[in-house]
């Protein structure tokens, strides 16, 4: 590679004095640089060149102007005054010129830019043990721009890299105002203060991705280092600036921290549970969604094993150890469905799939997971199967009680005419036995036969106060409540509802009977019953103190076929009757249990109003 470029070949000469053309004026040049240097010397305080140093440049630039080749300055003469002689000198020959043909002008002025350049380059170029040729070659190499300013912000060196840049060789912009040939740098106030910055504190400074505006090539980020250069007097006489064009990289990491961003958006926003696991099966990440499963925050799992999520049954243990090795064998588990542990203990059913991560060189080094809660899509599925079911039940039932109803019908009808003509108490006991099984047989078929077809009613305005002491009234006769306690807690004047007579008689019975199944073994079992008006609403609610219902049978006993009572003892349909009657009526159940606490039912029904000139007592129930 060759050395720093040189101005004095490129730069434009004027003639020598042998042909010394004539100016328009009429003045031979000789006497028109003359004249200009003359000038300079009358106008006060233009010139700050000490008065016994002014003769030397002058020669020097004489010199320069007839052969094209710089004088050389004593050493006394300090550098930065000769260069301050040759640009106030400039300045007035420019004023002078300004009558001249420009090609003849700019030819002349180009001449002494050259001059100024030759002098003040060996401070920032060649002249420099620390600016040679292996520095440009290795700041090319290493894509870092390299030029020097003067103190009047004159590019006196224009390295390599800085020509390969910027599309713009040595020989366009050397003399000339950075500033002037790129406008951006004077538009954008970083770099002004970069120099003066520099300047000030003669220490070099530097700025990170300054953002420049090229007219080439648009907007690019620079990494940009200026400092001062010394005249060996303690003087500046300029500047060196370092230049590393880093737009590419900063567009691939803008381009990469938008991916990031995009990546980190949808892995925390996504409905499903995202968790990634390093390669010893530790948290390192853990969504929102997961968050909303498993009830865990974040910072509460992060860097703990996946097993704190797992059952603790050898069951679950052994399941979760094998896809650990399944995932590292084959690479992943799809659609695999499996128990997890929540914060609060609970357990929920997810479809999981787990897939390997592998590094660049195809080391295994973790594994994403994707889980999705499924336990109510299950439940749904076993209440459409479990639909399916009923509807058969009820079919097979309709025909059943059409079948059993007039056998049924005549075994009762024979047993209360043997029990009105027989005298022995034995017998009469033992055929009101059989009485009481063959009703429980019929209101079991009724009861099956109302899944499939609920029995239409006739729906009436209801006192439910009423229709409480008549539940009551009925329950009064079992063996269960024969010595416990029930206590009417009614509203005087609630609200009347609308229902059928004996679906809402029927619900009540049923609740008051679990209740009486509750405190059976219960020494001091009480049962409190009560009517109020709620807004729009009339509540009537049954509270016990008996066993209560445990945690995990709370989301069941609503549940067709589902009870915990011994067989024999219940069918497990009576509080999906409730269910189905009081939904059926617009209004809802509640139910509220704690274990040895007792439970507490709570029916709410849409209220009515009372039909005109009636009261609520003269309402049926």
């Amino acid at each position: 590679m060759g050395t720093v470029q040189s101005v004095a070949p490129r730069l434009s000469v004027p003639s020598s004095a042998g042909e010394s053309p004539e100016d328009p004026s009429g003045l031979r040049r000789e006497e028109l640089l003359r004249s200009a240097w003359e000038e300079l010397l009358d106008r006060q305080g233009l010139l700050t060149t000490h008065a016994e140093h002014r003769q030397s440049v002058w020669r020097s630039l004489s010199e320069w102007l007839r052969s094209g080749k710089p004088g050389t300055l004593p050493e006394q003469i300090p550098l930065h005054e000769a260069l301050s002689a040759v640009l106030a000198f400039r300045k007035v020959l420019e004023e002078t010129l300004k009558d001249t043909e420009e090609s003849r002008r700019d030819e002349l002025l180009r001449s002494v830019d050259a001059l100024y350049c030759a002098w003040v380059q060996p401070v920032c170029g060649r002249a420099d043990a620390n600016v040679d040729e292996f520095l440009d070659e290795w700041l090319d190499f290493a894509d870092v721009g390299h030029f020097c300013l003067d103190t009047e912000g004159r590019v006196v060196f224009w390295g390599r890299s800085m020509e390969r840049l910027y599309s713009i060789p040595a020989s366009e912009i050397l003399g000339r105002k950075l500033f002037d040939a790129f406008p951006a740098f004077h538009q954008e106030p970083e770099f002004r203060e970069l120099l003066e910055k520099a300047a000030e504190q003669r220490a070099p400074q530097q700025a990170q991705r300054l953002r420049h505006r090229s007219q080439k090539k648009g907007l690019r980020y620079l990494n940009v280092r200026v400092a001062p250069i010394g005249d060996g007097g303690g003087k500046i006489s300029g500047f060196r600036v370092l230049v590393h064009d880093v737009t590419e990289r900063q567009q691939s990491e803008e381009t990469l921290d938008r991916y990031r961003k995009y990546v980190q958006t949808i892995l925390q926003d996504a409905a499903d549970a995202i968790i990634v696991l390093d390669e010893n099966d530790r948290i390192v990440m853990w969504n929102r969604g997961a968050e909303a499963l498993y009830g865990w925050k974040a910072e509460e799992v992060l860097g703990k094993p996946i097993t704190i999520i797992v059952p603790n049954d050898p069951r679950s243990q052994r399941e979760i150890e094998w896809i650990s090795k399944e995932v590292q064998k084959k690479g992943y588990v799809r659609n695999w469905e499996a128990e997890r542990i929540t914060r609060d203990g609970r357990k929920v059913l997810i479809n999981l799939t787990r897939t390997a991560i592998y590094d660049s060189d195809g080391r295994f080094v973790g594994s994403s997971i994707i889980a999705r809660d499924v336990s109510e899509q299950r439940r749904i599925e076993q209440q459409l199967i479990q639909s399916e079911k009923l509807s058969a039940v009820g079919q097979l039932a309709a025909g059943i009680a059409h079948e059993i109803g007039s056998p049924l019908t005549a075994i009762s009808s024979l047993a209360q005419v043997l029990i009105e003509r027989s005298d022995d108490e034995f017998f009469r006991e033992r055929l009101s036995l059989i009485r009481k099984e063959v009703d429980r047989i019929a209101r079991i078929v009724r009861e099956l036969v109302d899944f499939s077809r609920p029995v239409a009613q006739t729906v009436e305005r209801l006192n439910p106060n009423s229709l409480v002491e008549e539940a009551v009234r009925i329950v009064g006769y079992d063996r269960r409540l024969k010595h416990k306690q029930i206590h009417l807690e009614l509203q005087p004047d609630v609200h009347p509802v609308e229902g059928g007579y004996d679906q809402l008689l029927q619900v009540l019975v049923n609740l008051l009977l679990n209740a009486a199944d509750a405190i059976e073994s219960v020494p001091n079992g009480q049962v409190w019953v009560r009517t109020e008006n709620r807004g729009d609403e009339v509540l009537i609610s049954v509270r016990d103190n008996g066993v209560g219902i445990p945690p995990e049978n709370l989301p069941h006993i609503f549940d067709p076929f589902f009870t915990t009572k011994k067989p024999g003892k219940g069918t497990g349909l009576g509080l999906w009757v409730c269910l189905n009657v009081i939904r059926n009526l617009n209004g809802r159940i509640e139910v509220e249990s704690e274990p040895g606490k007792g439970a507490t039912f709570r029916v709410f029904l849409p209220k009515c109003p009372l039909p005109e000139g009636r009261t609520v007592k003269e309402l049926r129930g």
